[in-house]
């Protein structure tokens, strides 16, 4: 019979049945379970699974503690629904010691279905403290505590959180704390560190449905890349966290409403936000509350500190927040974004980056209160406005209803991390809060001293700085740094001097903003003895992040003078650094040393701002060595904020890169500058705005410099003017240099400078305009003693008044205009329309980079203009007749005229002496020097000589008309002076009767060397002697030209003998525009490598000379033109060597322009060589006719005629005579 409860209930009846089942139902189920339990080795439970298993199976009837042994746990737990659990009867897990190292529960998730180290699915009321949980896994599933279902009063205190150390910033597989979608209400993190994982809490629910309130987030490490994410929170309480170093979001608030509040948390992070609430909403009487919170960030990307996007309803009360670093990034302390009705007081807001602001209001972001709040930033602007940038606090309180009260000081913190204030600005600047009674530590505010920031703090000292202190070993401070952290702490009230002892000091420094700083209350750095060469102040550079030795951080109206500073890095350099909004600053009287002038960097500039305002920046008599720019300083923009009110004057600046180098400034002087060897520019002036002045500066280089001045896309309007005036510039060698240039300016006024090119370079522009308008260009001298152009505009309209200029060039080409080059100064102005009073002169400058003048044809020459009341030395400019150039001046001379004797009782004792009256002075009247005899041992260049013209001329020649019996002699020896005489652009030059000879026996003796626009030049019935050689290099030529693009119009060599040299006449002019009308006639040349050499000559004429004794060819005509003509020359030549009678290449005449040779003697005595009478290649349209040629030879390789490759030329009435059995003429022709 089987046994049941029914059929003991019959048999023994109901009381025994009762018994009965009792006793068996307690034998066959287990208690729930209550009290103390420990898990570990030798307790009840081996393992914290175990005990879960209990749990979950028995439930609870009372509060239940599992202690869990020293050890290491290697298993997943998971802990559902526990029967009984409630408030009255939590469950506790906890480390049995209470230390959090004595117990680790780990374990390595394989993918997302097993992501956790422990899962609380369901499970409310329970508590985990002093334990260490990690997730072992490296495969990005490293989730550590799970909440599911819907978890109430969870308690995770005093715990060690480890994930995975990871970059991972977002992800929410990694967040070591994660719960998704559930309402886990009054949920507590609280004395917990988090290591790794990507959030440290992500506690995310994706609408409203899921809205869980109280939870609490307290007194927790977070060392997590992401902070916390919580979504759908009412109730919150974030309080007295510290986060370290994450680098997305610090606390990430979103959708978190009524009476929110987060107090007391430190949260510090690289390019991050500190704290980002969206759609955070409290309402009138339920407001939110963010207090007492330290907020600091660092990095180069954009950081803000808190920033709230549509949170309303919230109080902000007693924070600091600070970016740090030197970031660029646009940083922000406070962005607030369609936040209506928000109460703003009692905090500081400090951003340290130029573009950082330290609020940014935008949307329709509206405010309950916003004052009694501190402002810092080194950089451009203060805040961001609704739209307007606002450089600093008083210029927007001007424009607002609020912050009255509130103050732009420098914090001064205990260090970069440590928000704790020291500066008795903000001490007692606040106003009582009763929501913030106590203060970040938890000391208490009382109602008359409440401080701005999160630190209620007691100053050591409210005495602020002022009067006069002493810097070095004796002194009030032991280095620049002692007093630069007084003056940031305390701050000033009065004027403070402060006088460094002599001594070196190798420290950098930088400043703040002064706290008190201000025009009357101004900081001078000085050297107390007044020399500059006492007090050196030094400092080796090794990056970029030390590239400075005095760094002004946002610094205002401080003096530095009479000292020395000097750059000792190899490739880093830079001495002053202004950064930020920087303003009303002073450098004076101080010599600067830089590092090296490397071009290809802005690391060894010696002063240096760059996107920054520096405004009313006064930098004067101070000297600048080396460095590659001297200053160079580029403000914000040319359009809201261009930088005003900077003054670089009565500077001297020696071997840089660039001198002054500057970029959207408007209203700046750049004045009475001296600027010597730069290999750039002399001023570059950037982008800029009228109005403007730079002038009487004096810039001079031998370096191959490319600018004396550039203007770049400066512009005004009409009474809006720039004005560039009473300037020397000079630029040599052989850079394509330009002295002024405007490129794409407008509303330019280029008045009375002095400009000097030297380039040998014909690209050279001594004023130079491109594009641009409204320009005006008068009373200026622009020379181009190089051979480029004097002026030269590419755009016709650019241009509105020229006149009353000197323009003047040794080279082809006197100016350019609209798209084509003018060679006289007739040209230039029919085409231009301009410059009907303007000279074409030597100016006759005192020397190639002294531009001041003598010339009596430039004096009262130039036009008043109201600007102009003095010149570059501060004399006064004449009020009627003014002078053209930079210089005014009354001469003291008069123009030549008349007949001059050079010799021992003559005018002159010399040639020189003559030539330098004739530069000086000028003539205005036929001038001839009778050259008494004798011998004259000189060399002399003889420029263009002012006055000069077709009826002036100026004649050198012997006074007995006997050629013998004046020797001008000199050994030039040299490649630099490789002449006797020169005739150096010089026009409308005789030399007659006259022996010129050069005597050394170097491979330099070139007798009279043309160069630059010589012309109407004649060589008369001279002697001219070269070295016997047998050379083939134009070094030793008798007559040259080559060198510097030269034009030789209307040259007559006639009557002379040439003897000996390489070329007899060697012309090699410029390829661009052929000369013409050269006469070679009746002159005796003898000895030579070759006669005469003549290349780019359009229609020259070679007639009657008497060609001896060359070694290869008697006439050589290359790339010659159109009529030219080589008749009744005698050439003759036994040398043994190869020779061409005449030579012909490439010489084009036209079926209308016939060329001739016609009636020339060519007679070759050689049996070592071949012989060529007539060498035609390569060219057309010649008549050959009537030519008697004899080959006195025996090869069989010798021609009377050679033609090759040329067409249309006429053969006719020749002779060619071959003694050999050569051919006559070779086949190789079309005639």
């Amino acid at each position: 019979m089987k046994l049941t409860l029914h059929s003991l209930k019959g048999v023994i009846g109901n009381t025994f049945v009762l018994f009965i089942a009792t006793f068996f139902l307690t034998k066959n189920s287990q208690a729930q379970l209550s009290g103390t339990y420990t898990i570990g080795s030798g307790g009840n439970y081996t393992t914290v699974s175990a005990a879960v298993t209990d749990l979950e199976t028995q439930g609870v009837n009372g509060p239940t503690t599992f202690d869990i042994k020293a050890g290491t746990y290697p298993e997943q737990v998971t802990i559902k629904n526990v029967t009984g659990i409630s408030n009255s009867n939590p469950v506790l897990f906890q480390s049995e010691t209470k230390n959090i190292s004595d117990v680790t529960i780990y374990y390595s998730p394989a993918g997302s279905n097993d992501n956790w180290v422990l899962l609380l699915d369901s499970t409310d009321y329970i508590t985990f403290q002093h334990i260490k949980f990690l997730n072992t896994s490296t495969n990005g599933y490293s989730r550590v505590i799970y909440l599911n279902g819907g978890c109430t009063k969870v308690n995770i205190s005093n715990n060690l959180i480890e994930g995975q150390t990871t970059t991972d910033k977002t992800g929410s597989n990694r967040a070591s704390f994660y719960t998704y979608n559930d309402i886990n209400d009054s949920l507590t993190i609280d004395s917990c560190n988090f290591v790794g994982g990507s959030y440290a809490i992500y506690d995310y629910r994706n609408n409203a449905l899921y809205t869980s309130s109280g939870s609490v987030i307290s007194n927790n490490e977070i060392n997590s890349a992401g902070g916390i994410y919580v979504r759908y929170q009412d109730d919150l309480l974030v309080e007295n966290n510290d986060f370290h170093w994450v680098g997305y979001r610090g606390i990430y608030l979103e959708y978190c409403d009524n009476k929110l509040r987060v107090l007391k948390n430190t949260v510090k992070g690289t390019s991050y936000t500190g704290m980002y609430l969206t759609s955070c909403v409290g309402s009138n009487g339920n407001e939110g509350l963010i207090a007492n919170n330290m907020v600091y960030g660092d990095g180069n990307s954009t950081t803000t500190m808190i920033y709230m996007n549509n949170a309303d309803y919230m109080k902000v009360y007693n924070n600091t927040f600070k970016h740090g670093g030197t970031s660029t990034g646009d940083n922000v302390a406070f962005n607030a974004y369609n936040s209506d009705s928000i109460d703003v007081a009692n905090n500081i807001f400090s951003v340290h980056s130029s573009k950082g602001q330290a609020i940014y209001f935008s949307g329709t972001t509206s405010f309950r209160r916003l004052d009694y709040n501190d402002y810092y930033t080194p950089g451009n602007y203060i805040c961001y406005w609704f739209g307007t940038n606002y450089l600093d606090l008083k210029s927007l309180v001007a424009v607002t209803n609020y912050d009255d009260n509130s103050i732009q000081v420098f914090p001064s913190f205990k260090s970069d991390t440590n928000l704790h204030v020291l500066t008795h600005w903000l001490d007692q600047a606040g106003v009582a809060l009763a929501d913030v009674g106590t203060d970040y530590d938890g000391d208490d505010r009382t109602a008359e001293t409440y401080d701005i920031g999160a630190d209620q703090f007691t100053p050591a000292s409210t005495t602020p700085m002022s009067g006069t202190y002493t810097i070095g070993t004796a002194g009030n401070f032991a280095n620049f740094n002692e007093a630069a952290d007084s003056l940031h702490i305390l701050g000033v009230n009065g004027a403070v001097t402060l006088n460094v002892l002599s001594n070196t000091y190798t420290e950098q420094v930088i400043l703040r903003d002064i706290p008190g700083a201000s025009a009357t209350n101004s900081i001078t750095f000085k050297s107390s003895t007044g020399d500059s060469t006492d007090v050196v102040m030094t400092y080796t550079s090794t990056g970029s992040s030390d590239n400075y030795v005095i760094y002004l951080y946002g610094a205002d109206h401080m003096t530095f003078k009479n000292m020395t500073f000097t750059g000792q890095g190899a490739i880093y350099g830079i001495l002053f650094y202004l950064y930020g909004y920087s303003h009303n600053n002073t450098i004076s009287n101080n010599i600067f040393n830089g590092a090296g002038t490397s071009s290809s960097t802005d690391n060894r500039c010696i002063i240096y701002s760059y996107l920054y305002k520096t405004d009313s920046l006064n930098v004067m008599k101070n000297v600048f060595n080396n460095g590659s720019r001297g200053i160079h300083i580029t403000g914000i923009n040319n359009t809201t904020f261009p930088t005003t009110g900077v003054s670089i004057n009565d500077n001297e600046m020696n071997d840089t890169y660039r001198n002054i180098n500057i970029r959207y400034f408007q209203g700046f002087d750049v004045n009475n500058n001296v600027l010597t060897e730069f290999t750039d520019a002399a001023i570059g002036v950037y982008q800029c705005l009228n109005p403007f002045t730079v002038t009487k500066n004096k810039a001079t280089t031998t370096k191959a410099a490319l600018y004396g001045i550039y203007s770049d896309q400066t512009n005004g309007s009409f009474g809006v003017v720039g004005l560039i005036a009473n300037n020397f510039f000079q630029l040599g060698t052989s850079g394509a240099s330009n002295g002024i240039y405007l490129k794409t300016s407008s509303y330019q006024n280029v008045y009375n400078n002095s400009v000097n090119l030297t380039s040998s370079l014909n690209t050279g522009k001594a004023f130079n305009n491109f594009n641009g308008s409204n320009n005006n260009i008068k009373n200026n001298i622009f020379a181009n003693t190089g051979n480029g152009y004097a002026y030269y505009n590419n755009n016709t309209g650019a241009i509105t008044f020229s006149d009353n200029n000197n323009l003047f060039t040794r080279g082809p080409y006197i100016g350019y205009w609209g798209a084509t080059s003018y060679e006289t100064m007739a040209e230039f102005i029919t085409a231009s329309g301009k410059d009907a009073s303007s000279l074409n002169v030597d100016p006759k400058f005192t020397s190639s980079t002294d531009l001041h003048v003598d010339n009596f044809f430039l004096d009262a020459k130039g036009t008043v203009l109201t600007e102009i009341t003095d010149d570059i030395d501060g004399n006064a400019r004449d009020g009627t007749n003014p002078d053209i150039g930079a210089d005014e001046f009354t001469s003291s001379l008069t123009p030549m005229k008349g007949v001059y004797t050079i010799g021992s009782a003559g005018n002159y004792t010399s040639f020189s002496l003559a030539v330098d009256d004739l530069i000086k002075r000028g003539i205005d009247s036929i001038v001839i020097f009778n050259v008494a005899n004798g011998t004259y041992a000189e060399q002399f260049i003889i420029p263009e000589i002012t006055g000069a013209s077709a009826t002036d001329t100026i004649i050198f020649q012997s006074a007995s008309g006997n050629v013998a019996d004046v020797l001008l002699a000199y050994d030039p020896f040299v490649s630099d002076s490789n002449y006797v005489v020169h005739l150096y652009g010089a026009d409308y030059i005789t030399f007659k009767n006259l022996t010129i000879q050069a005597l050394g026996s170097t491979s330099y003796q070139r007798v009279l060397v043309f160069s630059g626009n010589a012309q109407n030049n004649n060589i008369l019935n001279n002697v001219l002697n070269g070295k016997s050689t047998t050379s083939t290099s134009n070094a030793e030529s008798v007559i040259y030209v080559y060198e510097n693009y030269p034009i030789l119009d209307n040259l007559l060599i006639k009557g002379n003998t040439i003897n000996n040299g390489s070329y007899g006449i060697y012309l090699f002019v410029y390829s661009t525009r052929y000369s013409n009308n050269l006469k070679i006639t009746d002159n005796v040349l003898s000895n030579y490598y070759q006669g005469i050499y003549l290349k780019y000559f359009d229609a020259p004429i070679l007639t009657k000379n008497h060609i001896i004794d060359f070694n290869e060819a008697g006439i050589n005509l290359q790339y010659c033109s159109n009529t030219f003509n080589v008749t009744y020359n005698e050439i003759y030549s036994s040398q043994q060597s190869s020779l061409y009678g005449m030579y012909f290449y490439y010489c084009n005449s036209t079926l209308s322009n016939e060329g001739l040779i016609a009636n020339n003697y060519i007679g070759i005595g050689n049996s070592a060589s071949w012989s060529r009478g007539i060498y035609y290649s390569n060219s057309t349209y010649h008549n050959i006719y009537y030519n008697s040629i004899n080959i006195d030879g025996s090869r069989t390789d010798d021609y009377g005629l050679y033609a090759l490759s040329s067409s249309n030329f006429n053969l006719k009435n020749n002779i060619f005579a071959i003694k050999g059995i050569a051919k006559n003429y070779d086949k190789e022709y079309s005639g």
